[in-house]
């Protein structure tokens, strides 16, 4: 067996049939979201603790000694000094410079997936899932006496845990 990555991997019959019928429900996890340009948990946690240094709410000695620590820990003290602050974290600036999910990487791979299903589950943070990039798919069945190609298929995206419009 060869590790070579193929440019176009082969896709399982199964996998593809499931694609076809609408029934394949991708899991899309961090690997995804670290293509489309979005911080890791460090890089993450420390772009709050600028956030707080920047809001005169750490000083830059503090930051050094934070910075070290694991990114739990900094996640969970810049939660902390945020309430007790009651300071706001932009949780978007840190996904998403730009105020969208505007990366090319990204907006590629998103389409990908968005063409592939329209049913995800994911433990990501960002937006990216949030918006439909490829164009729409019509039902191939008919709803209430409508026949197709009048109905778009349902988008559904299931956070695990919890989403970015949920940090704010």
């Amino acid at each position: 067996m060869s590790d070579a990555i193929l440019p176009k991997p082969h896709i399982p019959p199964g996998l593809r049939e499931a694609a076809e019928r609408g029934t394949l429900v991708p899991f899309i996890g961090a690997g995804a979201s670290r293509l489309a340009g979005c911080p890791g948990w460090n890089e993450f946690a420390d772009g709050m603790l600028l956030q707080l240094v920047e809001q005169g709410k750490l000083t830059h000695a503090e930051l050094a000694q934070i910075k070290v620590l694991p990114s739990r820990v900094k996640l969970s003290l810049v939660r902390t000094l945020a309430d007790e602050h009651r300071v706001f974290i932009d949780y978007k600036k840190l996904f998403h410079p730009s105020g969208k999910p505007d990366h090319a990487k990204g907006q590629k791979l998103y389409t990908l997936l968005s063409k592939l299903a329209k049913t995800f589950v994911t433990t990501n943070y960002d937006e990216w899932l949030d918006t439909d990039w490829a164009t729409p798919e019509l039902a191939d069945h008919e709803v209430n006496g409508l026949t197709p190609p009048t109905i778009p298929k349902p988008r559904k995206i299931f956070i695990m845990f919890i989403s970015l419009s949920q940090l704010a």
